[in-house]
């Protein structure tokens, strides 16, 4: 007779409260991380409305009393926000409308901002904190437009949906020259502060990009 034969040790099964557990851990984190990454990418930024008092000011202070005025409201870190102003370096400006070109960034661009000026756009420099307080804004790429006097008129994003193809501020700005202020469309974009970038991106994703 051969030498006995080892004896295999019964496979020991990790209890079932565990293995559920794991997957409840595992579907709460997947499904957290869908939200974040929908928040990111689909769902529109807050803006302020028209008629806010710090908006409003903001506004008043810039516009002009014979002329239409549009204000971009750009952050250059945003993928947006640099989507928007390529298509402002290249588009003609509208006949009869001031465009001011709004820089968030916690230190001046002189590049940029020399290039936008050299193509007839006002350009001014704002922190995210002013902005946020003086402006009531907490998001970007938004367009602000103003009537002859300051009224605001529009305030709001330049496409239908997120990384849109069609860049929408001409048409708006005619729009609003025509008739009633149009229908604002969302903001899809970059928060410029703190609390609402951990309020849509708590995991700090935009940071990995």
């Amino acid at each position: 007779m051969g030498p006995p034969s080892a004896v295999t040790p019964p496979r020991r099964r990790l209890p079932r409260v565990v293995v559920a557990g794991f997957l409840g851990a595992w579907v709460v984190a997947t499904v957290a991380l869908g939200a974040i990454l929908l928040a990111r990418h689909e769902l529109a930024m807050p803006v302020p409305p028209p008629t806010d008092p710090a908006l409003t000011a903001a506004v008043a202070a810039r516009a002009r009393p014979d002329a239409w005025t549009a204000i971009h409201v750009v952050y250059p870190t945003c993928p947006c926000a640099r989507r928007v102003m390529a298509h402002l370096r290249e588009r003609p400006h509208p006949d009869g409308v001031v465009e001011r070109v709004v820089l968030v960034a916690a230190r001046p661009d002189p590049a940029l901002a020399e290039a936008l000026t050299a193509r007839g756009f006002a350009v001014e420099h704002v922190t995210p904190a002013v902005l946020a307080a003086a402006w009531h804004v907490e998001a970007t790429p938004m367009l602000v437009l103003a009537a002859p006097g300051g009224e605001v008129r529009y305030v709001g994003g330049y496409g239908r949906r997120k990384q849109s193809p069609i860049i929408e501020d001409l048409a708006i700005i005619a729009e609003a020259r025509r008739r009633a202020p149009p229908a604002a469309l969302p903001v899809f974009g970059c928060a410029t502060t703190r609390r609402l970038a951990r309020a849509v991106d708590p995991l700090g994703f935009a940071r990995w990009r």
